[in-house]
């Protein structure tokens, strides 16, 4: 089998176009948090349950604004095992998700109904996803990458706002089943992400480190306190601390007096390389499906 990141044409390295993207998943998960007055794993439930509602459906037919007398609804139990959360966690906030409107109840399965925050009303978080993914995309063409879509935008934003959902929840699952919990694979991400920025920035790309084999050195990396961490992920200092404080035990992140980093040997791992090249076939289908017509 090809190596995956021969599927994204040099020089549109896998790790830096998977590091753009995580920064774009980072930014629009704030989003919908901000937007909908909920939580992060909030946002995470309500995504599972979307994607999931629309997953009988191909995304050249179905977009976020498919009528809800076409979704499918979904169970505790599938939304459960899909993000790794207990099934009285999901239950209870999909119940209070419910009692605000944006869950709607089917029997005993569930749906998001069409909701004009999410698709269709002005500024809707469909709109924005698909608009920042265009303006990011148009940066890294000018930073050199390659095969990328030529102009998503030209699909509607809802379909292209259903293909990220469905990308995002493949990640979500991906940080779950790596990390052990939503919460612990959100973190891990945001620290990657801010180790990396500058580099995102750069127009002339460290091509010697881009590559998922060859991963940044350490002493590349910058590091990044707890308390703008937890103000990224938007989630309590300590429940941070906490959860760095795991990671650093298995040597998926160091601390120092600087801050925090995901050092190189954690992403040099056979498991870890296993999970980027998974992650950049999720990519690749992400593009491929915002290329077609």
């Amino acid at each position: 089998m090809a190596d995956t990141d021969e599927l994204i044409v040099r020089p549109a390295f896998g790790r830096l176009a998977a590091s753009h993207i995580g920064e774009f998943l980072l930014n629009r998960g704030i989003r919908w948090q901000n937007a909908l007055d909920v939580d992060r794993v909030d946002t995470v439930i309500l995504q599972a349950v979307i994607s999931a509602n629309l997953a009988h459906l191909p995304p050249t037919t179905a977009g976020l604004d498919l009528p809800n007398g076409r979704r499918r609804p979904a169970s505790v139990l599938a939304v459960s095992a899909s993000m790794g959360l207990s099934y009285e966690t999901v239950r209870k906030r999909i119940r209070a998700l419910h009692q605000r409107e944006i869950i709607q109840e089917t029997g005993d399965r569930y749906i998001v109904p069409l909701n004009p925050t999410i698709c269709g009303g002005p500024g809707s978080l469909a709109e924005q996803d698909a608009a920042t993914l265009g303006a990011l995309l148009d940066r890294m063409r000018l930073q050199g990458f390659q095969s990328l879509p030529v102009n998503p935008c030209e699909a509607s934003s809802a379909r292209v706002a259903r293909l990220i959902v469905d990308f995002a929840v493949r990640s979500l699952e991906g940080f779950t089943e790596q990390h052990g919990s939503i919460t612990a694979g959100s973190i891990w991400a945001a620290i990657i992400a801010a180790n990396v920025r500058g580099l995102l920035s750069n127009e002339q790309l460290p091509e010697g480190y881009a590559e998922a084999r060859h991963p940044l050195p350490d002493a590349e990396r910058q590091p990044v306190s707890l308390r703008r961490v937890a103000a990224e992920v938007k989630l309590p200092f300590e429940t941070v601390r906490r959860h760095v404080a795991t990671l650093v035990e298995r040597g998926s992140v160091s601390i120092s007096e600087r801050g925090v980093i995901v050092p190189a040997a954690a992403l040099a791992t056979p498991q870890q390389m296993a999970r980027s090249r998974l992650n950049i076939g999720y990519l690749r289908r992400l593009f491929d499906s915002l290329g077609a017509r």
